[in-house]
């Protein structure tokens, strides 16, 4: 029984220890979103292929009988997503700025194909995250070099992000 108690209590001290390390730490978005056609229908069976421009990734997926897809665990950066079903123009939308811990949905809608056609949005909407609560930013390069760093202390740049206090000890 003592041994149990023990063992008990060094647990519940290493989770009290450990407690500030373990929310979420997401390091990857989320993009989902629903194909539709120029009548508003679900296209079932589109290809959609979401391509990293400043890096080498690319992800694919079909979407569901409504028409939707999911594109999970999607390293931060900047994206080309394409979609493409058989008697649609293939649809392109660029420059889709994705954070860590981001859970966007983005729908497309595809048009009828007469010819041989493609088309390319070249600047995507802005992306509101629907899935989750999470709030994230990010620190630009230039401000990193740009601004006076106090005693070195990178943690300190924090506190110049939009929703950002200093937690009192």
């Amino acid at each position: 029984m003592r041994r149990l108690c023990g063992e008990l209590l060094i647990a519940s001290a290493l989770l009290g220890i450990f407690s500030p390390y373990l929310p979420a730490q997401v390091g990857t978005a989320i993009l989902n979103g629903t194909v539709r056609d120029q009548s508003g229908d679900a296209v079932p069976g589109a290809t959609v292929t979401l391509a990293g421009i400043e890096q080498q990734f690319e992800r694919e997926t079909i979407t569901n009988g409504t028409g939707q897809y999911v594109l999970p665990a999607i390293p931060p950066g900047r994206y080309k997503l394409t979609s493409r079903a058989g008697g649609f123009r293939d649809t392109s939308i660029e420059n889709i700025q994705l954070s860590g811990g981001q859970g966007s949905t983005l729908d497309v809608m595809l048009n009828v194909a007469g010819t041989t056609e493609q088309i390319t949005v070249s600047g995507a909407p802005p992306l509101l995250q629907t899935t989750n609560a999470n709030v994230g930013a990010i620190i630009e390069g230039k401000r990193l070099e740009s601004l006076p760093v106090l005693g070195r202390n990178f943690t300190s740049l924090l506190l110049t992000l939009p929703g950002v206090s200093p937690a009192t000890p």
